[in-house]
């Protein structure tokens, strides 16, 4: 079972929206392949979007912490299960993210696709390697939707 540590450790104001990623992959009707490695996607895609927000500076030491204690997981479970593959297009997303980021500080204007590409490339990886179900997409537009999560 995947639980709420990711979350425990970081400001409520930026977790409670990410939640419901949280119920989704606890719901292992969701999950079609390898629930090892859509946990440490998963849990790479919520380190990523709770490492882009500034904590005060008392929680500064523990969010930098266990930002990369999230990552270093990451790492530990693709090398354990050889998703080497995985390890390299989760990578190369998160290359992509930064580029579009750069464009959606000048620009403002990016769809809400690529926004949600933008917070949820490493899911929507899941999603279309089919490790994931497509039910994914009505939680993420949810969180969109709620306009409560920055990113």
């Amino acid at each position: 079972m995947f639980n709420m540590d990711i979350l425990s450790h970081f400001n409520d104001e930026y977790t409670k929206p990410l939640e419901p990623i949280i119920t989704y992959v606890n719901n292992e009707t969701h999950i079609l392949k390898d629930y090892e490695i859509v946990k440490a996607v998963v849990t790479f895609n919520l380190a990523l979007l709770l490492l882009d927000n500034e904590p005060d500076k008392i929680d500064m030491e523990n969010h930098v912490l266990y930002g990369d204690l999230y990552l270093s997981m990451f790492y530990i479970t693709l090398s354990k299960y050889e998703a080497y593959d995985i390890l390299t297009d989760v990578l190369d997303i998160s290359k992509e993210i930064i580029n579009f980021k750069s464009l959606y500080l000048k620009d403002k204007q990016l769809k809400s696709i690529e926004k949600t590409y933008i917070l949820f490339g490493p899911i929507l990886y899941l999603r279309d390697r089919l490790f994931i179900d497509q039910d994914i997409d009505q939680v993420l537009e949810l969180i969109m939707q709620n306009g409560d999560f920055n990113g």
